[in-house]
């Protein structure tokens, strides 16, 4: 993952994807299909990944915050930015 600061040229680079934030049947993160994902957005070209309201990431549990971070540190690629947002329910994500 991309962790150079975030500057206007970087933002123009690529569009901003928002994907969803895919989940098993358990509702836990499923990195597998998180990484599908990515991997399909990265093919594209897109490098910024906008984790938010698609992905209702504004509601992420406290528990699962930092691993799912963690996983889509580790799943994309190197030059691909990621953006977690907190949307208007951002208490709840905390």
């Amino acid at each position: 993952m991309n962790t150079d600061i975030i500057t206007p040229e970087t933002l123009s680079n690529s569009v901003i994807a928002v994907p969803p934030l895919a989940r098993d049947a358990d509702l836990n993160v499923c990195a597998t299909e998180n990484t599908k994902i990515i991997r399909h957005l990265e093919a594209g070209g897109i490098r910024t990944l906008l984790y938010g309201g698609n992905a209702v990431f504004y509601h992420i549990a406290l528990a699962e915050y930092a691993g799912t971070l963690a996983m889509l540190q580790e799943q994309a690629g190197s030059d691909t930015t990621v953006v977690p947002s907190v949307g208007p329910a951002y208490g709840t994500s905390m």
